[in-house]
């Protein structure tokens, strides 16, 4: 993949045509798809390369052109889960929410599903990573009812206790 600057903005290539008006020179290049990189180069088509990422909590932001290397990228930034309504009084701490509504063994149980080695638990590791960084938890939030429900889906707590931890 390619990127270019033209007119401040940044637009970016699948492929590079094979006919292109120089930008510099106003010539017309056929087969310009298959000339050397120098000549994309400078005509501002340089490689655009995507950073590795951890996708669990972060993601893609910005791109930009790397001016010591030569090539186009993107910032890496926090994932931000937006909120579906405004947090009100209601809302609970992180601590309040999982200490105060779940028993030790939920959360011993909880914390061992959790581990790595168990890969069919990714969702509830990366919820629980959520949950983790939330400043609130509103249980009447229907994002908290889904992690709750995967809970009682995953066997780690009954229906019961599921509708006690949401009141």
């Amino acid at each position: 993949m390619k990127a270019k600057i033209k007119n401040g903005n940044i637009t970016k290539f699948e492929t590079l045509p094979a006919t292109y008006i120089s930008d510099i020179s106003g010539n017309l290049f056929m087969g310009f798809d298959l000339a050397d990189k120098s000549v994309h180069e400078s005509e501002g088509f340089f490689d655009l390369i995507t950073p590795q990422f951890d996708n669990l909590t972060q993601q893609l932001g910005e791109i930009y052109f790397d001016q010591d290397n030569h090539f186009f990228t993107f910032n890496v930034v926090p994932l931000l889960i937006p909120l579906s309504k405004p947090i009100v009084s209601c809302s609970l701490t992180y601590l309040e929410f999982f200490l105060g509504r779940f028993t030790e063994d939920e959360l011993e149980a909880i914390e061992e599903a959790c581990e790595p080695i168990i890969p069919e638990n990714r969702r509830l590791r990366m919820a629980m990573k959520f949950m983790e960084k939330a400043s609130y938890i509103d249980p009447s939030d229907p994002r908290t009812g889904q992690f709750v429900q995967g809970l009682v889906d995953a066997g780690l707590v009954t229906q019961e206790r599921a509708t006690s931890i949401l009141q």
